[in-house]
């Protein structure tokens, strides 16, 4: 919300938000503001997820299974706000797609916000102590030692499998090739 307010949007205003790898709705069902015009709308991969949420919120949440391929059942425009939190970082086939159909079913001067993994996430890995992160920090070191991607220029690259795909970015890469 302070990132929306930041770049001039007031959320009170939104009235269809979707939520793009929604799990449990463990973002979207924090909206705060919920009433009779708002729909909030959740989408993900995993169907026990979908099914979880449809058994327990009911509207103004609506949910749909989604699928790896980019494409959403919805018309184009649809969403003041798009968002995927932790999605684009596991994306690693046809992310530039993903992005166009965002695109495709956000409002015409609304907004898509997504989170990627970055050089800034690479270094604040490496140097953490977290014990939670410390496996990635891990993927990280061992794909380096392998083929010294950090000390070379990168758009992006992958490491790990299914389901544990990271994927990082040079932010000045993405910002130039998504905008």
């Amino acid at each position: 919300l302070e990132i929306l307010g930041t770049a001039g949007a007031d959320p009170r205003s939104m009235s269809r938000v979707a939520d793009l790898g929604c799990a449990s709705a463990r973002v979207l069902r924090h909206f705060p503001f919920k009433d009779d015009r708002v729909e909030l709308w959740g989408v993900d991969i995993k169907a026990k997820h979908i099914e979880w949420c449809q058994q327990n919120l009911g509207p103004p949440f609506r949910f749909v299974l989604g699928t790896t391929f980019p494409h959403l059942p919805f018309e184009d425009g649809t969403f003041d706000l798009v968002y995927g939190h932790s999605v684009f970082t596991h994306i690693s086939d046809l992310a530039d797609a993903w992005i166009l159909e965002l695109l495709r079913i956000t409002r015409r001067g609304s907004y898509v916000f997504a989170t990627v993994h970055d050089e800034h996430s690479v270094d604040f890995l490496l140097s953490t102590e977290r014990d939670d992160l410390r496996f990635l920090a891990q993927m990280l070191r061992d794909a380096d030692a392998v083929t010294g991607l950090l000390s070379r220029g990168y758009a992006s690259f992958a490491i790990g499998t299914e389901p544990r795909t990271q994927v990082f970015y040079d932010s000045d890469y993405l910002v130039g090739k998504w905008s």
